[in-house]
């Protein structure tokens, strides 16, 4: 399920990099198989052309995957900030992930020179071809159980 909804958001990877969980071997040979029992020559001819590749990194070679479990880390931090030991339900925990990924994306991937006019690269317009920009909140909201909980969000949104 977790592949097809970032299929679903961030269309067909062309590779995959993991690390050597088995759960990762596991969904490479469920695609494997997949991908052989298909029986429809239009499938199997979109799957030829459009098939994931799944590249592990060496086993006991943690190292090899720093540049991901950064961004894990830089993850779990903002979390941390920006929700503490709020309780959230799932609806909620996702609206908080989506808006750090947003930041995440946004940031720049090169050193910014103050003088510098050009536009600051980031990885945002590298995968979606526009800038990230979250809604703003709007604090001055009548209170209901809904707005409550919409408001106590954009509240950790904002934190963020």
């Amino acid at each position: 399920m977790a592949l097809q909804r970032f299929v679903g958001r961030r269309g067909l990877p062309h590779t995959i990099y993991t690390d050597n969980a088995t759960t990762f071997h596991a969904a490479n040979r469920e695609l494997i198989s997949l991908s052989n029992s298909l029986t429809s020559t239009k499938v199997q001819q979109f799957y030829a052309i459009n098939g994931i590749k799944w590249k592990f990194i060496v086993s006991r070679a943690a190292w090899w995957g720093g540049w991901w479990e950064r961004l894990i880390g830089l993850t779990k931090q903002c979390l941390r900030k920006s929700i503490s030991r709020a309780l959230l339900d799932e609806q909620g925990l996702q609206t908080e992930l989506i808006g750090i990924e947003a930041a995440l994306n946004s940031r720049p991937l090169v050193y910014e020179q103050e003088n510098d006019s050009d536009e600051i690269l980031t990885p945002a317009p590298v995968m979606t071809g526009k800038k990230l920009t979250l809604v703003p909140s709007n604090p001055e909201q009548k209170v209901t159980n809904l707005a409550r909980n919409y408001r106590i969000q954009q509240e950790l949104l904002d934190t963020f």
